[in-house]
């Protein structure tokens, strides 16, 4: 469902919403598991779940205002292995963005920052299988700033660059599978389309 809300004012605001409602019922679902040995090596290895239903929302909506535009999103998700009657690990339960960007129209440029919330500690998990205790990570929230070039030529071609910089904060996190997180990065692209 999208709901789009154009013209709020003299200035050119625009809002609009969307929402995803889902239900999906997978045979042979691929998810990964994973598991550290007496050693602290951690192992990885494809695993097929038999029957697992996956529901959830997502709801989202953008304001713009001028050259400044907010994203907000938030996903809730439920993925049920039908065999146990458990989660199926390595799904975070919900999650939240927030994406604020301002957009230098005469340079083509556009300053973006965003975070992301991830829900681990809500999440299901098995046992640590080399020493028997339960696995308790934290929820966890990441920060990223950029920049976005894309300037529009005419009967040309779209060409875009940006440039990002990731997990600002060095935030050391583990994801609801118990693999570790990426540390601070720098990340830059370059794309066109004909």
């Amino acid at each position: 469902m999208n709901a789009n809300f154009a013209d709020l004012a003299a200035e050119g605001d625009a809002l609009s919403m969307k929402t995803a409602l889902f239900y999906d019922d997978v045979k042979d679902f691929i998810n990964i598991e994973s598991w550290d040995d007496a050693m602290m090596t951690t192992h990885y290895r494809a695993e097929n779940i038999g029957h697992v239903v996956r529901k959830g929302v997502e709801v989202s909506g953008t304001y713009r205002v001028g050259s400044f535009e907010g994203t907000a999103a938030y996903g809730w998700i439920d993925a049920e292995n039908r065999e146990t009657g458990k989660r199926v690990s390595g799904i975070a339960p919900q999650t939240a963005s927030l994406r604020l960007g301002y957009k230098v129209a005469p340079a083509d440029l556009t300053l973006w920052y965003r975070l992301n919330w991830y829900d681990v500690s809500s999440a299901d998990r098995e046992r640590n299988a080399s020493n028997g205790t339960n696995v308790d990570y934290k929820s966890f929230a990441l920060h990223g700033i950029g920049l976005t070039w894309a300037p529009r030529i005419p009967n040309f071609w779209d060409f875009t660059a940006g440039i990002a910089v990731e997990n600002l904060t060095n935030e050391k996190f583990r994801y609801v599978n118990g693999t570790y997180g990426y540390a601070r990065g720098v990340r830059a692209w370059v794309s066109g389309r004909f």
